[in-house]
């Protein structure tokens, strides 16, 4: 439901100006969630609903990002690589999965969690508490620093689009 208001706030601004907002947005969720003491069901779901509204963003960026790198790429190049782009991030994509199962369940041993078990110790409480708020919020701010240099706004982006289209006109 979000992925069309950031599709338009990336509009009106630029595609790495909305990551730092939705990181922002993010972060003040699993900011929240740490600090609350709530049990109530109702707090939680707002909070896990403010960083969903975050989150959102990325799902949306990443695809929106890649084919600018690929049309970068050709302006820079004269060589398009659609395929290996698409293909190496589908394939990291899948990696991470595979990867946060394993550190999930290793964070989970290291917590002390008892799978099945009616009742946890405090101790595991607080652990799973920041395994679903510190480990985000690492990766939150390693893509804000990665997202950070990233400089193709619309304006460029255009100027690239037309430079390729130059190039291709006068290479007929």
């Amino acid at each position: 439901l979000c992925c069309p208001l950031w599709a338009w706030v990336a509009q009106k601004t630029s595609k790495r100006d909305t990551w730092l907002m939705a990181v922002a947005v993010s972060f003040v969720g699993y900011a929240a969630f740490w600090f609350t003491d709530s049990r109530d069901p109702a707090v939680n779901a707002a909070l896990l609903a403010l960083i969903a509204v975050g989150n959102a963003a990325y799902l949306m960026l990443v695809w929106a990002m890649l084919p600018d790198t690929v049309e970068y790429t050709q302006a820079k190049t004269g060589e398009r690589h659609d395929g290996k782009v698409f293909g190496v991030a589908s394939f990291s994509r899948q990696l991470a999965l595979g990867t946060n199962g394993f550190l999930l369940g290793w964070l989970l041993q290291a917590v002390g969690y008892v799978e099945k078990s009616k009742t946890q110790t405090p101790e595991a409480i607080e652990g799973l508490k920041a395994i679903m708020t510190f480990v985000p919020v690492v990766g939150l701010l390693l893509s804000a620093v990665i997202v950070w240099g990233y400089r193709l706004d619309r304006r460029t982006h255009a100027a690239l689009v037309a430079e390729t289209d130059n190039r291709g006109a006068t290479s007929l």
